[in-house]
């Protein structure tokens, strides 16, 4: 079982759920053997992994540290707050009640459970670099956020990428026909690209302006051009300089181009 090393120096070891999850990791596939978690478990309980990471390129991910997995290796389940296996997830009626922006359920008019989430890695940094761009400089884009979706009945690792944005009201983009040719040109426009050609997300128009506010006051915001009024009102009361605060990071100014320039 390969040990791995991040940036920090930290060991781990990952491991999957399903070659599906394999392949989101690792496209172009490569050697791989199935095996019980609990084996798994007793395999690295002597090894210098300090966590397992589990289905890493999924959205979300699981981390076991050293002492938790050690734990499942003794067939004990792990008595720690935020141990998967010792809080499953909550059933719908709890769901309700403990939604927030950054985890939350909607209902879908089909029936069931449509679970949003907004975890920091759904892109990496280079991926994220360039679709802001593209986004900035469309003229219909207005705001952009990064989150992840999973529609009812979806299996743990059925979640999927996603890029929630939001038009101009100038822009007209009102019929499900408009929305839906807008979404395949900013998805065809995004996979020209290496980074994004064989990586599987979707990209969908938010205009509830709740959303915005919420994406806002948690700070997850991608960018927005016209940010709402209390986010105005910060910039305007908290200038740039070195005794002050700067404005939101990925906040752009209605009047400002992709460039950062001001635009006539």
């Amino acid at each position: 079982i390969a040990i791995l090393k991040n940036q920090a120096g930290i060991e781990f070891a990952v491991a999957f759920t399903s070659e599906t999850a394999v392949r989101r990791w690792r496209p172009q596939g490569g050697s791989f053997v199935s095996i019980k978690g609990h084996d798994l478990f007793k395999l690295l309980e002597a090894s210098p992994a300090e966590v397992i990471v589990v289905n890493p390129a999924s959205t979300p991910f699981i981390v076991l540290p050293k002492m938790e997995y050690k734990q499942l290796a003794l067939g004990v389940v792990p008595q720690s707050p935020h141990s998967p296996v010792q809080n499953p997830p909550p059933q719908p009626e709890q769901q309700q009640q403990q939604s927030s922006p950054q985890s939350s359920q909607e209902e879908d008019p089909q029936g069931g459970q449509l679970q949003v989430a907004f975890p920091p890695d759904v892109f990496s940094a280079e991926q994220a670099s360039f679709i802001k761009t593209v986004l900035l400089v469309h003229n219909h884009i207005e705001a952009a956020v990064f989150g992840a979706l999973k529609p009812p009945a979806a299996a743990d690792d059925g979640w999927v990428r996603m890029i929630f944005m939001r038009v101009r009201e100038s822009a007209g983009i009102n019929s499900q026909d408009a929305v839906a040719a807008l979404s395949n040109e900013i998805k065809g426009s995004l996979i020209q690209n290496s980074l994004l050609k064989d990586f599987r997300f979707e990209v969908g128009l938010m205009p509830d302006p709740q959303f915005w506010s919420a994406m806002h006051e948690n700070k997850l915001i991608l960018f927005d051009k016209k940010p709402p009024e209390i986010v105005q009102l910060q910039q305007t009361t908290s200038p740039a300089s070195s005794g002050g605060r700067a404005r939101p990071e990925g906040v752009v100014d209605a009047q400002e181009d992709a460039s950062g320039g001001k635009s006539s």
